[in-house]
């Protein structure tokens, strides 16, 4: 395939959906649309600590921008701050009761994305999401990704190349198929 400009422009199309997925859910309930991507990262993160360092970097914005979203999000009780008990320079953000309340309350916020990708063949999902996860990895290699906790920049993943590549998780002791890889996994530890 030689038309890039076709398929980065589809790229496009369908960042431009889910912003504005984004924009209808947040702005129903208060927020803006990056406080709401905060609070799901913070979800998304489980029991991991989420440091304002690690988000700033996640999201591409500065510090200082981050930190009215952050303390916005602390006045409506949807996260808290707590200092780190060996370090009380350093602090790290939960979601609260109120903030894992909401985003129950969002979460078919991506709906309309999941009816159609249900109308698409299996197959063809499947090749599709492995192309999604070749391309962030080539992306994060050559650093316009930076935060990729995906299996492809994992140590504990095993690819075996002889054919049609195998993949085995060394944490997990078990062999992955392609559609199983991860582009954010809890026990991911970055390749060094």
């Amino acid at each position: 395939m030689d038309n890039y400009e076709q398929l980065i422009a589809g790229f496009e199309r369908i960042g431009t959906l889910i912003r504005k997925l984004l924009w209808e859910n947040s702005f129903n309930v208060g927020l803006n649309p990056i406080q709401l991507q905060i609070l799901f990262f913070c979800k998304q993160q489980n029991k991991r600590k989420v440091y304002p360092t690690k988000l700033s970097e996640f999201f591409g914005v500065s510090l200082p921008s981050l930190s009215d979203s952050l303390n916005s999000l602390i006045k409506k009780g949807l996260i808290k701050k707590t200092k780190d008990k060996s370090d009380k320079r350093i602090s790290y953000i939960s979601l609260t009761r109120k903030g894992q309340k909401l985003l129950k309350e969002l979460s078919n916020w991506d709906a309309p994305l999941k009816s159609v990708l249900n109308k698409i063949d299996n197959e063809e999902l499947k090749n599709s999401y492995h192309f999604l996860l070749t391309f962030l990895r080539e992306l994060f290699d050559i650093g316009m990704m930076q935060h990729l906790r995906m299996c492809f920049t994992c140590q504990y993943l095993s690819i075996n190349e002889n054919g049609e590549p195998e993949y085995f998780c060394n944490f997990l002791e078990s062999t992955l198929k392609k559609e199983q890889l991860r582009i954010d996994c809890p026990d991911h530890l970055r390749k060094e």
